[in-house]
């Protein structure tokens, strides 16, 4: 932008070459040479920039900082280990920079270049006309950097609200007190010692001084992962392009107990469903709302489709029709959707796991609990691994670090954007009207007061910085449509957002007119007359 108005102001000096002589060619090779200069300085500070850098911003990632970024036991980014500037982060940014360097170059040298030495006398040098194209080009990149800077600063503003909206939501269960250890055997098929493991597993925990309750789950929320099973009703023919889809749990008794989930309807799984009773299934409050029409489904039977993976675990052979024997409350995710999803849980004395997560409801801080609670697992004996020992509101946190991660990205770019725009408004209207240094002193010696010049000033960079804010919130409301799919509680093109960045960026616009404004108000009539 600032190369545009500088090949403009640029006209006469170029011309004068050429009339000496100078070819377009060799001209076009000065100002390009110029310009691949500064881009590739530029370049050389940002790579610099992104090496001390780049230590923060993998920090941001959970387990980063121990060197093991994983949330949950599973990685939260693949290989982060082997992120650093190499060779082709070099050579990227060279090739970026010589870019970058070429675009805003080449076409200010080949205006510069065509500049026709005798239009240009008759012009006067910067005569009316050139000044008139000149001031429309100053103002026409005021308004592009006002733009830019109001589409990124939005986006980072519903980002923000989005990300608070998530840690406000209520997660559907008592997060405090709670500790969780993963826990997978390696004792082979036997399905009767997977579920008497973790019977004992939990009694053994649940008899600690200081422990409430345990028990243990498959997933412990906010975990969501692919567990989902097909239901159909029973008579009915099993149809994936029609039967609803629901979220599977396997849970011991007194889970809920322990989770804080209410229970609303019925009972819930218990020491009464066992392997040889009838097949039971619990829902949730989603579950019934979109599957029963928000009805009591206690009593009502459904033939889940228990194929792949859970048939093998369950031991499971054809459909089995089980009953619905309550309902309990929502629980919700932590991902950037944390909507309930239509639950339902099974009793692991009927469909077994060989890993299972044990939930440990606490009397005093769950942190002085994980290390004792492990150790109570190995002391079982079995052959088995214990990991991922936790307090909930960790894993929680964990969970939630991609929200936060685009979050705090997208606010440092949209920071860095804020800056370079009010440095690019300031350096445009400070050099607009330092080449106005004559007109103000004329307008002083005639009379005009020094908060007159001020006020035009300021007044002049406030009608484009208007006009960049009406173009950026237009844009806005296009551009985040496309973070549609990590926004929560928050629509694209929030207008609250929006005035509240249009705010920002008018104090900021203000501000950077402010300087250059106070500096045309100071200029001594005798100084402006003399100055060319």
């Amino acid at each position: 932008n600032l190369g545009l108005v500088q090949a403009a102001e640029r006209s006469r000096e170029v011309a004068l070459r050429a009339a000496l002589g100078a070819g377009h060619l060799r001209i076009v090779r000065q100002l390009l040479s110029e310009s691949l200069l500064l881009a590739l300085a530029g370049g050389l500070v940002g790579l610099l920039a992104a090496v001390w850098m780049m230590p923060l911003i993998i920090n941001m990632i959970p387990g980063a900082a121990s060197g093991s970024a994983s949330v949950g036991g599973a990685a939260a980014v693949p290989f982060l280990e082997h992120v650093r500037v190499d060779t082709n982060v070099l050579a990227f940014t060279l090739v970026v920079s010589l870019i970058t360097g070429l675009v805003s170059g080449l076409i200010p040298a080949r205006r510069a270049a065509l500049i026709n030495l005798n239009g240009m006398l008759r012009e006067g040098g910067r005569g009316a006309a050139g000044g008139r194209r000149v001031g429309r080009l100053r103002g026409a990149l005021v308004v592009a950097e006002v733009a830019l800077s109001l589409v990124l600063l939005a986006g980072a503003g519903l980002m923000l609200q989005s990300f608070r909206n998530i840690r406000g939501a209520e997660f559907g269960y008592d997060v405090d007190r709670l500790l969780t250890l993963r826990n997978s055997l390696r004792i082979g098929t036997d399905r009767e010692a997977w579920v008497a493991h973790f019977e004992e597993a939990a009694e053994r925990v649940a008899t600690m001084p200081g422990v409430e309750s345990a028990s243990a789950v498959s997933f412990v929320p906010p975990e969501f992962p692919n567990s989902n099973v097909r239901f159909h009703r029973p008579g009915e023919v099993p149809d994936d392009s029609r039967d609803p889809i629901v979220v599977i749990r396997t849970v011991t008794p007194r889970y809920f107990e322990t989770m804080g989930i209410p229970l609303l309807q019925g009972r819930v799984i218990d020491e009464r469903d066992t392997r040889e009773s009838a097949p039971a299934l619990l829902v949730n409050a989603e579950f019934r709302r979109r599957y029963f029409g928000g009805r009591n489904p206690v009593g009502e039977h459904i033939v889940p489709d228990l194929a792949g993976s859970v048939a093998v675990l369950s031991g499971a052979r054809g459909e089995i029709e089980v009953e619905i024997v309550g309902v309990v409350g929502d629980v919700r995710g932590a991902g950037t959707d944390p909507s309930p999803l239509a639950m339902a849980y099974l009793p692991a004395t009927q469909v077994p796991r060989p890993i299972m997560n044990l939930v440990v409801r606490t009397r005093d801080a769950p942190e002085k609990l994980l290390r004792p609670a492990e150790d109570a697992l190995w002391s079982i004996g079995r052959r088995m691994n214990v990991y991922s020992v936790e307090t909930l509101a960790r894993r929680q946190g964990n969970l939630m670090w991609q929200s936060r991660f685009s979050m705090q990205v997208l606010g440092l770019f949209a920071t860095l954007a804020l800056i370079l725009g009010a440095a690019g408004i300031y350096a445009v209207l400070s050099y607009s009207v330092s080449r106005r240094t004559r007109e103000m002193g004329v307008r002083v010696a005639l009379g005009a007061e020094r908060r007159d010049v001020l006020r035009l000033v300021i007044g002049d960079g406030l009608r484009l910085v208007a006009a960049g804010v009406a173009i950026g919130a237009l844009a806005s409301v296009l551009v985040t449509r496309l973070l549609a799919g990590l926004l929560y509680g928050v629509a694209p093109g929030d207008p609250l957002t929006l005035a509240g960045v249009a705010t920002v960026i008018v104090i900021v616009a203000a501000s950077a007119c402010a300087v250059p404004g106070l500096r045309a108000s100071r200029v001594h009539p005798i100084e402006a007359l003399r100055a060319e």
